[in-house]
């Protein structure tokens, strides 16, 4: 058994219990002490971040909005005259000019809608608990890059030192800056 879980500490304690409801976590985790301490801070940071940042609408996350808007509401990314008068009411936005009109008449982003896609759950979370239902890209943002860590962390098979510095490079790269959406 190794010292930090002897340690008898606070995360100690929180390794032991989790250990008896969830056995496989025995070797997984506890072999593993600073990652899971890692992974379980970075989890805990980026979704403090995600609730309590106010998300910003820019660029073409109105598209990614309006789809997820679309996604959520009724079950297409077709953005329609719905979506559109929300999007106008809501935060003062027409959606012009990265669109299409299909034959028949429905109106698409030319955005792929496989993220606003996976971000329905979040948007479904955040509209049960009032929250602002922009936060759905935050959480959803958050819990990507978190569950890109547990993975390299937990279940690569990569040197100790690589898993580290590509959690590291993956955490600050290009991509935090689209954190905020």
């Amino acid at each position: 058994m190794s010292s930090f879980t002897q340690a008898g500490g606070l995360a100690g304690r929180i390794l032991r219990k989790a250990r008896a409801i969830f056995p496989a976590m025995k070797t997984q985790f506890a072999e593993k002490p600073y990652e899971t301490i890692a992974a379980v801070s970075i989890t805990i940071v980026l979704l403090l971040f995600a609730v309590f940042m106010q998300p910003v609408l820019k660029g073409d996350g109105q598209y990614y909005y309006g789809m997820l808007y679309g996604l959520a509401e009724h079950g297409s990314p077709e953005i329609s005259e719905h979506t559109a008068r929300f999007m106008a009411d809501r935060y003062a936005i027409t959606l012009n000019g990265l669109v299409f009109t299909s034959h028949g008449g429905d109106v698409y982003a030319y955005h792929f809608f496989f993220y606003p896609l996976i971000c329905v759950p979040a948007y479904y979370v955040t509209s049960f608990f009032g929250l602002d239902t922009l936060q759905s890209f935050q959480i959803t943002n958050a819990l990507i890059v978190s569950g890109t860590i547990w993975f390299l962390l937990f279940w690569s098979n990569l040197k100790a030192e690589i898993r580290w510095f590509l959690s590291a490079a993956f955490l600050f790269s290009t991509g935090t800056i689209y954190f905020q959406w």
